[in-house]
């Protein structure tokens, strides 16, 4: 893969990712839609996110166990398709856990805390290079686990 064709796969992977996580493309319902749901169902902010975490990993724990019985054979393609299966859950999960806390994922600056929230501890990096000076703000703290978005 060349440099020129890195950021255009990088784009569409973001993208796909954006859509089958929070924006319901494909089967699932969309991640709003998921975090109401739970939250409707629970006596507390933190007792829906709780939930949230839970189902998020067993519908990974499915997928992973899914896409292994084909053994060897299917790695070629089952891994791939488990890595992407995994990045989408974890952004619908963030994307539900981001609605209990009563932020609108449709909100450029919140869908780009829930990507960052994937990089993890590599945030401050992920800013500093697409010109963010400060790692001090709201999309570094989400990423560092410090959540600002909680009301």
């Amino acid at each position: 893969m060349t440099t020129e064709e890195s950021p255009g796969r990088v784009s569409q992977f973001v993208r796909r990712l954006l859509e089958f996580g929070l924006d319901r493309r494909g089967p699932v319902e969309s991640a709003a839609e998921f975090g109401r749901r739970v939250r409707k169902h629970s006596r507390s902010d933190e007792q829906a996110i709780r939930k949230i975490k839970r189902q998020s990993q067993l519908g990974g724990g499915i997928g992973g166990f899914a896409t292994g019985l084909g053994g060897f054979v299917t790695m070629p393609v089952a891994v791939p398709v488990n890595v992407l299966e995994f990045y989408i859950q974890a952004v619908r999960m963030v994307g539900a856990i981001a609605t209990v806390r009563g932020h609108d994922i449709s909100d450029p600056p919140v869908r780009t805390a829930v990507l960052l929230t994937l990089v993890g501890s590599k945030a401050d990096d992920v800013l500093a290079q697409v010109g963010v000076v400060s790692t001090t703000g709201p999309l570094a703290n989400v990423a560092r686990g410090g959540c600002p978005l909680r009301h």
